[in-house]
């Protein structure tokens, strides 16, 4: 199946239990970069390789690309404080653990979800260009590194719609820790 497109991103602060307790949207989701890279090493004897020693994944990044990144989902994702209508980057700025979805179509219509399911992101330099004779949108870019979960080692979940098994409300445990659909919004004083 061919990939086409990219649509949903969202993230959630991990709380001490490595579990979310809300997901957020984070809008206008232009591109994702996803690094995967595991590390193999030859073990020679009798003058060939005896075998291929495996030492797992050794590093997961990911960077988003977004058409705009609210200062709310800074605070959330970079540690930044907000004060005064003005995000505030700090010199001991520290961004919390998060875990972070998105999902791309593929060209049977159904969609395979990706899920990093603990990282930090961190603040990136703006490439602003002056409004030349037609408009260029300009993004937003942040990245993040990810390890691996402590309860499961888990640090990377792909689910394909397309798989026989496969429910929603299972990859969002899977990723977060909590099905958003089953959270239950507390009702605002005064109701």
């Amino acid at each position: 199946m061919v990939k086409i497109g990219l649509s949903k991103a969202q993230y959630a602060k991990l709380g001490e239990s490595e579990k979310a307790s809300q997901i957020k949207d984070l809008p206008g989701l232009t591109s994702a970069k996803l690094e995967l890279e595991m590390e193999n090493e030859n073990f020679y004897a009798d003058d060939t390789i005896f075998a291929i020693l495996e030492s797992g994944i050794t590093k997961l990044g990911l960077e988003y690309s977004l058409a705009d990144i609210s200062s709310e989902a800074k605070q959330d994702v970079l540690g930044i404080e907000l004060k005064d209508g003005m995000e505030l980057f700090k010199k001991d700025i520290s961004a919390p653990y998060v875990a972070t979805s998105f999902r791309s179509r593929l060209d049977n219509g159904k969609f395979v979800w990706f899920g990093l399911v603990k990282g930090k992101f961190a603040p990136s330099g703006l490439d602003l260009n002056t409004k030349e004779e037609k408009a260029t949108a300009q993004t937003e870019t942040i990245s993040a590194s990810f390890i691996a979960r402590e309860i499961d080692g888990c640090m990377l979940v792909v689910a394909r719609e397309d798989n026989e098994d496969f429910e929603l409300g299972n990859f969002y445990k899977k990723v977060y820790g909590i099905d958003p659909t089953e959270v239950v919004t507390p009702p605002e004083s005064g109701e």
